[in-house]
């Protein structure tokens, strides 16, 4: 990846030199677009894209152990650490567990 992107990047950059075009944006203005400010448009544009693609398609990767994890800390099986200078925990209502397990499992 890393020599496919030191052998794009110039090429790109040739290839954006030879345009020489301008345009006018309402409330900006005139805006350039040519050798010098190419890369820096396309790689705006790339940035975009992926940001889109990825929240269009990134999911939330299950986390093994949290359930039991939280259990443990409401039923006190399993001692925190120490926190210097704060309040103990408070141990979670049977409530709040209910809750929390029913949304945890839609």
């Amino acid at each position: 990846a890393t020599a496919m992107g030191a052998a794009l990047g110039p090429g790109t950059a040739i290839l954006l030199d030879n345009l020489d075009i301008q345009f006018d944006v309402p409330l900006y203005g005139t805006v350039f677009f040519n050798g010098m400010t190419g890369p820096g448009f396309l790689m705006g544009g790339l940035w975009i894209l992926f940001t889109i693609i990825i929240l269009l398609t990134f999911e939330e990767p299950e986390r093994s152990g949290l359930r039991e994890q939280m259990r443990n800390e409401v039923t006190g099986t399993e001692k925190s650490p120490p926190r210097p200078g704060l309040p103990p925990l408070a141990p979670r209502s049977e409530y709040e567990m209910t809750n929390l397990d029913a949304s945890m499992n839609p």
